[in-house]
């Protein structure tokens, strides 16, 4: 029997915060020494006044240049701001801490190596004014020198066994929804991850598109897009559950717009998608040269 191995716990410290806006942006402030119930901030040079720090902000809506389609209410997004970036890594681990995947920690955000890598991309679902769903892709190609992934690294035998490491593959992951958001509207919040990386996979010319999931939710993902094991089951720190690599050809986005209109993706979203991808690669060629 395989041996459960969970993340280390360590002891965490309890803090009270305060949130405020500031145009379009909600601001998450600790304060160090201070009772928040007497604490107001109604603009940026009174929160920079205070004895405050660890200040995280979150936008309250898409952000216009960041926004790749809207369909039925949803709008879709690459995050490319800091900001939007916050929102997702917030969004994850209320996920993960939801079904106890992971352990507790007071920046209350989950996120891990790869995310600085510039073959990543982070995108969110919005509804109704609330990012309510979110998930990565992570490119293995010529492109980005082949750069790893999560499961490149995790399954490197499995991938070179039945898809090849000179295939181009992109890796769908942190696969997420808002705890609250459920129904109906939940799962086409889930056509729409599948959308984007659909939309991802055509553009970075992948062949494969291959995720790792809990063994117990492969058959969602061949219902939509034919995604077949090529692995056992993998016991790994970064979570509290087994999981197992599942692979599609990117063919097979025919079959997710064959079982979901909402996932069939249109030619606008190519050329708005290359635009984004295009923001995103000059916030990060500015970063290095500064």
């Amino acid at each position: 029997m395989k041996s459960q191995i969970y993340p280390k716990i360590q002891p965490q410290e309890s803090f009270t915060y305060k949130y405020c806006q500031l145009g379009q942006f909600r601001v998450k402030v600790r304060l160090e020494g201070h009772p928040l119930s007497s604490q107001k901030f109604n603009s940026k040079s009174q929160i920079k006044n205070s004895k405050t720090f660890n200040i995280m902000k979150t936008p309250i809506q898409p952000l216009a240049h960041q926004i790749l389609f809207e369909a039925n209410g949803f709008v879709a997004e690459m995050c490319i701001e800091r900001e939007s970036l916050n929102l997702a890594y917030n969004l994850r681990y209320r996920a993960y801490r939801s079904v106890d995947a992971i352990p507790v920690n007071d920046q209350e955000i989950f996120t891990d190596k790869y995310d600085a890598q510039d073959n990543v991309r982070t995108y969110l679902i919005w509804y109704e004014g609330q990012a309510v769903a979110s998930v990565r892709s992570l490119t293995w190609s010529s492109a980005y020198n082949w750069a790893p992934t999560d499961s490149i690294v995790l399954f490197k035998h499995e991938i070179d066994q039945h898809l090849g490491l000179n295939t181009a593959v992109l890796e769908s992951n942190r696969y997420v929804v808002d705890p609250e958001f459920k129904g109906r509207k939940s799962l086409m919040a889930q056509m729409l991850l599948f959308r984007i990386q659909a939309i991802g996979s055509r553009i970075d010319n992948c062949n494969y598109v291959i995720t790792a999931v809990r063994p117990r939710h492969a058959s969602f993902y061949r219902r939509f897009m034919n995604f077949e094991p090529i692995s056992e089951e993998l016991i790994i720190e970064e979570v509290a559950f087994p999981i197992q690599l599942l692979s599609t050809p990117v063919a097979s986005c025919d079959k997710l717009a064959e079982s979901s209109s909402l996932a069939a993706f249109e030619e606008a979203d190519l050329e708005r998608y290359k635009q984004c991808v295009m923001a995103l690669q000059d916030l990060q060629n500015r970063k290095k040269a500064a």
